[in-house]
């Protein structure tokens, strides 16, 4: 009996670690897929001016602060420089993964160290992991000096908007996850997963394109970013705990 109350309780408190789980599972990030709104509308929550300020005086999101000039943007969307929405309708062996739109860089030749895309800030739980994830695409190639001019990177930053330490790539700076894709008019995905320091209010994502070395006009698209709350490993464990215990609860009573 004692068995059956304790395997119960150990599966009962998998299914609510596992419903847990699957409810921090949503995305954080505004307008993931690059559709709502345009970049020229800053009021619209979807897009906030760049770059990003952490004034908590403001009373409205999107208006400019009359002693500080400064726009509140955490939770308001992407800032983007260099790159703008793109239907991909010059693209016609691709399409956007949500439509109407992706986000497009586009680089003439021999641009170098031109680098265009985009980032937004979110408020994060500290000492979670969390998984950044973008899709990229190109339907010109990729010729650039640099080994890998496609990059995204996770940062976390405390209460004032600022890393004092807590960015999570290397010292000195540089980006999570860095490539060339290896194929034209094919979607690849980008992968990051961190966790937060204890200290962490914020959490920024960053994907851009710096590619425009090469003799020929680039052009490179990103799609469909997320970030997610990633349960961590115990809790996983703790979920096949329960299901072992159901397992012996049905084997001992047939």
């Amino acid at each position: 009996m004692l068995n059956k109350i304790i395997g119960s309780s150990i599966a009962v408190a998998a299914v609510l670690a596992f419903s847990a789980s699957t409810t921090q599972a949503q995305n954080l990030l505004v307008n993931p897929g690059f559709d709502l709104g345009t970049p020229a509308i800053t009021t619209s929550g979807y897009w906030t001016p760049n770059p990003i300020y952490f004034d908590t005086t403001l009373t409205h999101i999107g208006t400019a602060n009359s002693s500080t000039n400064h726009y509140s943007g955490v939770g308001q969307g992407w800032a983007n420089w260099g790159s703008s929405q793109s239907d991909m309708v010059n693209s016609p062996n691709s399409s956007p993964l949500s439509f109407p739109y992706a986000l497009q860089v586009h680089q003439n030749a021999g641009q170098a160290w031109n680098a265009a895309g985009g980032y937004q800030i979110v408020t994060i739980t500290p000492g979670q992991q969390y998984t950044y994830s973008m899709w990229v695409l190109t339907d010109t190639g990729v010729a650039s000096s640099y080994a890998t001019p496609v990059d995204v990177q996770l940062v976390f930053l405390n209460a004032s908007g600022t890393t004092n330490g807590l960015s999570s790539t290397w010292a000195g700076g540089g980006f999570n996850a860095a490539f060339t894709p290896t194929a034209i008019d094919t979607w690849q995905q980008m992968n990051v997963t961190l966790t937060a320091p204890l200290n962490a209010v914020y959490g920024e994502v960053y994907v851009m394109d710096m590619s425009g070395t090469g003799g020929a006009a680039q052009n490179v698209y990103f799609d469909n970013g997320s970030l997610v709350a990633t349960p961590e490993p115990a809790s996983l464990a703790f979920v096949g705990m329960g299901l072992a215990s159901f397992y012996l609860i049905r084997r001992r009573k047939s």
